[in-house]
């Protein structure tokens, strides 16, 4: 049985997406270690099969043997294989599209919030004492059985946008706003994340989109959008001990100060390194311990991941932008924001946005070398013809 690269790549991301998505649960623990291998086995069959089927030229053998070797080395260093799985994504993303790779992702997030939020809901009318909590100054989370609240709200996060996104109408519909304003009342509530500020950003762009010259500047500048928030992010750790960044850094729930002891303690790193404590405590054995977290995805990318996946995904999404719509640069847009707030981006149940502009980025080059074969079989047709009509006149 013949299976379209299109398919198979499908179903290679929705795997990779399970086996994060059950590693992420609390709920379905004691099986993963039984649906880990048969999910990761199907995954190598996949890619082997596309890999072997795959028509690239040198020069894009050449870049995929080299994303997949230093995503392979990081993932190996950091005992994290994100990185490896975001690199073979885009390695085999030659024959899908952009389209079918938001409608996938929309799909199967669809499919684990409303597992995990029927699960959740049953717990809570059945035996509450089996929820899982955490106190913070007095207030309560719910994990809602991922492994931790603000992972819960990050899969609500990313369905509203993918939800957005797939919609082609340009108005936001009542019942629309009305269905995204309780689910994230509702998720607030239970995970009390402030990353949830980040839904009526979405909306907001999704309505800005009847607008031409609106629309006109987000395509053009939302491929920058990862690139200068980053470089942002970095610059205004430099006005410490100012006003302004009191100020930020407050609005911030304290990241900036905690990127700034992290980069202290680690420093930089270009292509990773082993596994860091995040976790552990500060001035332990004081009174006003406290924990370094580094929740904010530039500095966690820099000081763990290496500097050079920063440089790569900005680079595709710049190379991106101008080929993508509207839509599929709001993605874009709202990664690059969440990404201030969370460090969980290479997750591939959130990387759909760098897969996005890595089909886009194929689907040039791609353009660009069938327009060179369309050429070259003009050209050699144009040859017969005078063969040909040379011939008839020589007769």
């Amino acid at each position: 049985m013949k299976i379209e690269p299109k398919k198979a790549y499908g179903c290679l991301f929705v795997l990779m997406m399970v086996n994060n998505w059950w590693g992420d649960l609390k709920v379905f623990s004691d099986i993963y270690f039984i649906v880990k291998p048969a999910v990761l086995g199907v995954s190598m069959m996949i890619i082997s099969g596309m890999a072997i089927r795959e028509r690239y030229t040198v020069s894009e053998w050449i870049f995929c043997s080299f994303l997949v070797l230093i995503g392979g080395y990081t993932s190996y260093v950091t005992e994290s294989k994100w990185i490896l799985y975001l690199a073979i994504l885009i390695a085999l993303g030659k024959e899908t599209d952009t389209r079918s790779i938001l409608m996938i992702a929309y799909k199967t997030i669809s499919v684990f919030l409303l597992i995990s939020v029927s699960v959740f809901i049953i717990q809570v009318v059945g035996s509450p004492d089996r929820l899982g909590t955490i106190n913070y100054n007095g207030i309560t989370k719910y994990d809602m059985n991922f492994i931790g609240a603000n992972e819960a709200a990050r899969y609500w996060i990313y369905w509203v946008l993918s939800s957005q996104c797939i919609d082609t109408k340009r108005a936001v519909s009542i019942f629309n706003v009305i269905l995204m304003a309780f689910g994230t009342v509702f998720f607030y509530l239970c995970t009390r994340s402030e990353a949830l500020l980040i839904v009526p950003g979405i909306l907001f762009l999704k309505y800005m989109e009847r607008y031409k010259k609106w629309e006109c500047l987000v395509k053009r500048l939302g491929g920058y959008s990862f690139l200068s928030i980053g470089i942002c992010s970095v610059l205004i750790l430099g006005l410490k001990g100012t006003g302004l960044f009191a100020l930020a850094d407050r609005f911030c729930s304290g990241r900036l100060s905690l990127g700034i002891a992290a980069f202290c303690e680690y420093g930089v790193t270009f292509l990773g390194r082993p596994p860091l404590r995040f976790y552990h405590w500060i001035n332990r054995g004081t009174d006003n311990a406290f924990r370094l977290v580094v929740d904010n995805a530039y500095y966690m990318i820099m000081i763990q991941y290496g500097m050079i996946y920063l440089m790569i995904i900005s680079f595709i999404f710049i190379k991106a932008s101008k080929k993508c719509s509207y839509r599929e640069n709001i993605c874009f847009i709202v990664y690059a924001i969440f990404a201030l707030a969370e460090n969980v981006i290479f997750s591939p149940t959130a990387i759909f946005p760098v897969l996005i502009a890595a089909s886009a980025c194929w689907s040039e080059r791609r353009e660009k070398y069938m327009d060179r074969s369309e050429e070259k079989d003009r050209t050699e047709m144009g040859h017969k013809m005078d063969r040909k009509e040379g011939g008839y006149l020589a007769g």
